[in-house]
């Protein structure tokens, strides 16, 4: 039986900076108050399952975050803006409606249509903190 590669990549904002403390990297996502967050488009041609780890957090007030999966066979024109040729797949639910716990680690498994690249569409509730920061956490296997 072959075995199958697992990959990481830390998801990150259009001008995003990977950090590393010990073994763990992360990149802060800021999502500072009732705004929309594209983050950086990743090649996932050739992964077959994929999973996702995030997290949000805020020192001011409470966090009130939507997360959305879009796909496109093209890189995006600008990196962090809106596209025409990107959007959330038809029938596929947004992987948070409203994530409004603080400091929980969380895991969903996501389900991809086949597709050259994805990214995370994030949108900051009217509620949401002005600091809020999210980590996300994209795993995949090929």
């Amino acid at each position: 039986m072959e075995s199958k590669n697992m990959g990481l990549n830390v998801i990150t904002a259009a001008t995003g900076v990977v950090v590393a403390s010990g073994d763990m990297q992360y990149s802060n996502i800021a999502v500072a108050g009732a705004v929309t967050v594209y983050t950086k488009a990743i090649e996932v041609s050739k992964a077959e399952f994929f999973g996702l780890f995030y997290k949000a957090n805020s020192v001011l007030a409470g966090v009130d975050l939507k997360i959305e999966l879009q796909t496109s066979f093209i890189l995006p024109v600008t990196e962090g803006s809106a596209d025409d040729y990107w959007s959330e797949p038809v029938n596929q639910p947004d992987i948070v409606a409203s994530l409004t716990t603080e400091d929980t680690i969380y895991h969903q498994s996501l389900s991809v249509p086949p597709c050259k690249y994805l990214r995370f569409k994030i949108t900051g509730a009217a509620g949401n903190a002005a600091d809020c920061i999210l980590n996300m956490w994209l795993v995949k296997q090929e």
